[in-house]
């Protein structure tokens, strides 16, 4: 998710450091490889990273929005298969969770959050919103589309 792919081997044990450019710019800290291709790495963008230090900066801890479910993303194929629509399905709510405050339920679908539509990924949509602000979240519940406003708290 937004993470830059590259050939640069970044071995077990030395993630964390620069991707440079051919400019010997820094791009990106890489921080993964894979275990069954040779030479494919992901690197953060920079422009991400320099946010979090700042935030980490400021605050003293890195801050996350949290909404509280455990889900599975129901793609375009399973979407056409069952019969309902692209989203993030819920299969656990998280007990006193801005989720269960707001009154998603397990078997909700979140089709989209503010004006994002959930596509592949429900932590990032989630991300791209502050703690403490009220979201409108639209479910599909049996298929019926509902809207719920939800209030997203700090995650752990």
């Amino acid at each position: 998710e937004d993470v830059i792919q590259t050939d640069a081997a970044v071995n077990p044990g030395n993630s964390g450091g620069p991707l440079l450019n051919s400019g010997a710019q820094v791009i990106g800290v890489n921080f993964a490889t894979t275990s069954g291709a040779d030479n494919i790495s992901f690197a953060l963008p920079i422009d991400r990273v320099k946010l979090r230090i700042e935030e980490y900066r400021k605050y003293g801890k890195f801050l996350k929005p949290y909404l509280g479910v455990e889900y599975g993303i129901v793609g375009v194929r399973d979407a056409l298969l069952f019969d309902v629509p692209v989203g993030a399905y819920v299969q656990r709510v998280v007990p006193d969770s801005p989720a269960d405050k707001g009154g998603i339920e397990v078997g909700d679908i979140v089709v989209r959050i503010g004006e994002q539509r959930v596509a592949s990924s429900l932590v990032q949509v989630i991300s791209g919103f502050e703690i403490g602000q009220e979201v409108e979240v639209e479910v599909n519940r049996d298929g019926e589309e509902l809207k719920l406003g939800v209030v997203l708290e700090e995650g752990n």
